[in-house]
């Protein structure tokens, strides 16, 4: 039954990420890099390589941990996937994307740019969080399959934040990735701090 299940997991994690030429790592899975091709895969690979497996999470919203011969590498994203042969790590807790690089067996995060982001996701336009202006960002579209994606471009802590209406978000992987109403607005806020600054993208 487990076994089952795990295929219907797999099945689905590869139908969404297929939509953008993406091969998610799961849980428990191996993935490879190749240092003298400069190469991740979630194939084996010829020649040398460097081989981290994906652990189990306490929670979703944990950050992933990996292991490697004997140490344990936490990273600060919760859902990786290999995208042109690179390794790249989404940060969902604050909209925030990685490219995972090793550099002389040292594991290093690197901050993707908005031109990094468009390669992935070509039918979205990006959006900063700078961008927003008085907690406002206005678009004019009858385009019903526009899409965004959130970037977190500063220091702000967006852990509690959520993307409201949820059904807007196009892949649970990814809460950034968002599908745009035809008209209307998205809201992306800490429900539980009325305090705190929300961000709302208004559709017009």
């Amino acid at each position: 039954m487990k076994q089952i299940l795990l295929l219907i997991i797999m099945l689905f994690l590869t139908l969404s990420a297929n939509a953008y030429n993406i091969e998610t790592v799961p849980v428990n899975y191996q993935v490879l890099y190749s240092p003298s091709l400069d190469i991740w895969s979630l194939d084996d690979i010829a020649g040398e390589k460097i081989v981290l497996t994906k652990k189990k999470s306490a929670k979703k919203d944990d950050f992933s941990n990996y292991s490697y011969n004997t140490d344990e590498i936490k990273l600060n994203s919760n859902y990786e996937f290999i995208f042109d042969s690179k390794l790249i790590a989404v940060d969902n807790n604050n909209f925030k994307y990685y490219e995972i690089k090793c550099n002389n067996l040292k594991i290093e995060q690197v901050q993707l740019s908005v031109n990094d982001l468009k390669k992935i996701f070509p039918d979205a336009e990006i959006i900063k969080i700078s961008d927003f202006k008085k907690g406002c960002y206005n678009i004019i579209s009858g385009n019903t399959d526009k899409k965004v994606l959130i970037y977190n471009d500063t220091t702000l802590e967006l852990g509690k934040y959520q993307v409201t209406p949820l059904e807007t978000i196009v892949d649970s992987n990814i809460k950034g990735l968002i599908q745009l109403p035809k008209k209307g607005k998205v809201k992306i806020s800490d429900n539980t701090n009325w305090k705190s600054k929300s961000f709302i993208i208004k559709v017009k």
